[in-house]
């Protein structure tokens, strides 16, 4: 299995805007020795973002999951919906391990 050199962020973009400012395609890829279709991703990242980041696996937070969960600066009702959660996973947790029992035997 070959092994592919990191880049670092800023060797990407200088890569990116010599190509840019005139440089062919066919002497990038010879220079840096990466795949086209690699190199014209980095390229569409520059051009959208203007750096080659791209955030791949860096997700913000996820809908429904912003806020920290936190008792004391829940009010009464988020507390109640808290608690009955907790249950509910203890009551599951408690299911599966006779379950686990029960199969075992």
């Amino acid at each position: 299995m070959r092994k592919y050199r990191k880049w670092t962020i800023e060797e990407k973009n200088r890569h990116v805007r010599a190509y840019l400012e005139g440089k062919q395609m066919s002497e990038m890829e010879r220079e840096l020795d990466v795949d086209r279709t690699v190199f014209l991703r980095w390229v569409r990242q520059y051009r959208k973002n203007g750096t080659t980041v791209d955030g791949r696996g860096k997700t913000g937070p996820r809908p429904g999951r912003s806020r920290n969960l936190n008792p004391d600066s829940m009010n009464i009702e988020e507390l109640r919906e808290y608690v009955r959660l907790l249950e509910d996973i203890k009551k599951a947790m408690a299911f599966l391990g006779r379950q686990r029992k029960n199969i075992k035997s």
